[in-house]
């Protein structure tokens, strides 16, 4: 009597685990065998969700039926429900385990009859040689074989990458950290989508980790304070390998100081994601701001993980930062905002760019500021002494007379062209909304009259639409009111820059554009004394508003009717 095992295998634990377990395949296998009249010796149920984990567990059945090879207890058939239970890695890969399994006297049969028996093209002559062996049914078997392939990559596919998208996004995937749960919640953009929320029963343990170790409470007096406050890891059903069936429990075991570690780096407890699927990079999770704010979380892993937000709202993450230096500026950045007028201001002597660093005094203060001594006289004047004399100098810069008059004939009036076009589309906007609730009150009116219920129910529908053109008109409308006060809100910023040039040359935003500012004001970039004494060379489009009424000679040097650019460099 021929001897048989059976493969039965779930690809996803959630089925066994839902209930769907392994037994109708076994059922299946077993009547098979019944059939053929075998004998049943063994069973290998598996549950492997991943081809690598598959091809393991093959070798396992392998290495069962190659010890019995020789024996009387050898296994002549490897029964599957059907081939995609055997084997997901295409023809090559099927055709490699099945010789595999014939070299120890292995055949594989499936339920549904696809493996035949192999025939011998020389049988009606009593010879027999390798090439004359063959199974008129591989060629379906490759099909098919090919076919779960392709299956597996395409739902692998749109599951992995629907996965990494919403990531992406800022969405949860995967079980939830301690102090956290998933929560599906409605987005109106992605339909229903898994977020994360505060589990409430373990938050307050994750919040008293975080705010003692930013107090500077050491990590094992934090465990002894965490640990007596009663708290237990979250218990999880312990799961067999293989079978993915419960066995068990695990978890509700006191904290440790690794465990405190790694909570405290991970930044999902300030609302960030950083995973493989965002490619490490951190990803503000939706709907969900954290249980700490990031000042909280850099405070508790001092410099560790360091987390800043930008004005754009994007986040940046460094790691290993020197916690001492963290809000100290990078003294090496050529753009360091401690010192944001260094790439306009000129030595008074060499006429080059000046330098800038902060100084230790014996106290341990710092005392910033500017200097120069390339081949010279060290010339040096400290950093408040600078900003007061850019900021006073700065503030005296109007356009001349003949530039504002220009700006006036100009400027203002194309934003009045801009103006009065934005309050057109405004008033079209709100005609067109009007338009349509006349349109609406008329149907109503009509449904009320109708008899027929057919009639009623078409006049209802065209209510619908209407209702639902109107909704968007009224947002079309919002948005051409928010353009007009736009408009409004540029022409009052663009006379207020007119009176004020000055302001776009002074603060601690981008060197680069300050730079090319400078080269507009400025004929050349000025030196300190130049500043002071007023000496600066201006282009002809500015003065200054002291000397508005003095001749300009011995203060502006006219470059031509152009605004010089060559002064700008870097």
């Amino acid at each position: 009597m021929a001897r048989s095992v059976i493969l039965a295998r779930a690809s996803d634990p959630k089925q066994i685990i839902k209930g769907d377990t392994l037994d109708d395949q076994l059922f299946q296998c077993k009547k098979f065998i019944d059939s053929k009249g075998w004998q049943l010796v063994e069973v290998f149920p598996c549950v492997e969700s991943g081809r690598k984990s598959e091809k393991e567990y093959f070798w396992k059945i392998f290495n069962y039926c190659e010890e019995r090879k020789d024996t009387p207890e050898k296994i002549d058939y490897l029964v599957v429900k059907n081939l995609s239970r055997f084997n997901r890695g295409g023809g090559a890969e099927y055709l490699d385990l099945k010789r595999q399994l014939a070299s120890i006297g292995v055949k594989i049969q499936d339920t549904y009859g696809s493996v035949g028996e192999e025939i011998n093209t020389l049988g009606d002559l009593g010879f027999e040689y390798d090439w004359s062996k063959q199974s008129p049914t591989e060629a379906n078997e490759v099909s098919q074989a090919e076919g779960n392939l392709q299956y597996v990559r395409n739902q692998l596919t749109q599951m992995i990458g629907a996965g990494i998208r919403y990531i992406q996004k800022g969405y949860w995937n995967g079980p939830a950290p301690f102090g956290l749960m998933n929560k599906k919640r409605e987005t109106q953009e992605d339909g229903i989508r898994n977020t994360l929320a505060e589990n409430t029963d373990e938050s307050y343990f994750i919040k008293r980790i975080y705010e003692m170790r930013a107090s500077g409470v050491q990590d094992k007096e934090i465990v002894e304070k965490i640990n007596l406050m009663g708290f237990k890891t979250r218990l999880m059903v312990k799961r067999d390998k293989i079978t993915k069936v419960k066995i068990g429990t695990r978890g509700g075991v006191k904290i440790t100081v690794k465990k405190i570690q790694e909570w405290v780096m991970n930044p999902i407890y300030c609302g960030i994601i950083v995973a493989k699927w965002t490619k490490y990079q951190p990803v503000k999770a939706v709907m969900f701001d954290g249980l700490v704010d990031i000042e909280t979380f850099n405070a508790a892993n001092k410099g560790k993980i360091y987390i800043t937000k930008n004005d754009d709202k994007s986040i940046n993450i460094k790691r290993n930062v020197k916690w001492a230096n963290v809000n100290q500026p990078d003294k090496r950045m050529r753009d360091n905002p401690l010192y944001p007028y260094k790439p306009v201001l000129l030595c008074p002597i060499c006429k080059k760019e000046v330098k800038a660093s902060a100084s230790t005094g014996r106290s341990g203060e710092k005392f910033p500021t500017y200097f120069c001594d390339r081949g010279h006289k060290r010339w040096h004047k400290k950093l408040n002494d600078v900003n007061d004399v850019l900021s006073k100098s700065l503030k005296k810069l109007k356009f001349s007379n003949s530039y504002t008059k220009l700006f006036e004939a100009s400027f203002i009036d194309s934003w009045k062209e801009k103006m009065q076009t934005a309050m057109k589309d405004s008033e079209e906007a709100e005609s067109y909304v009007l338009e349509l609730m006349t349109k609406r009150k008329s149907k109503l009116e009509a449904i009320e009259m109708a008899t027929s219920l057919v009639v009623k129910k078409a006049f209802e529908e065209e209510f619908e639409e209407i209702d639902n053109q109107i909704m968007q008109a009224r947002g079309q409308r919002n948005v051409t009111e928010d353009k007009e006060a736009d408009v409004k809100l540029a022409l009052r910023y663009g006379r207020y820059l007119m009176e004020h040039p000055g302001e776009l040359l002074l603060g601690k935003e981008n060197n680069n554009n300050r730079r090319y500012l400078f080269g507009l004001v400025f004929e050349e970039l000025p030196t300190y004394d130049e500043l002071v004494n007023g000496t600066a060379k201006l282009q002809p489009i500015f003065q200054l508003k002291e000397n508005e009424n003095e001749s300009k000679l011995h203060l502006v040097q006219r470059a031509g009717v152009e605004p010089a650019l060559h002064s700008f460099t870097d």
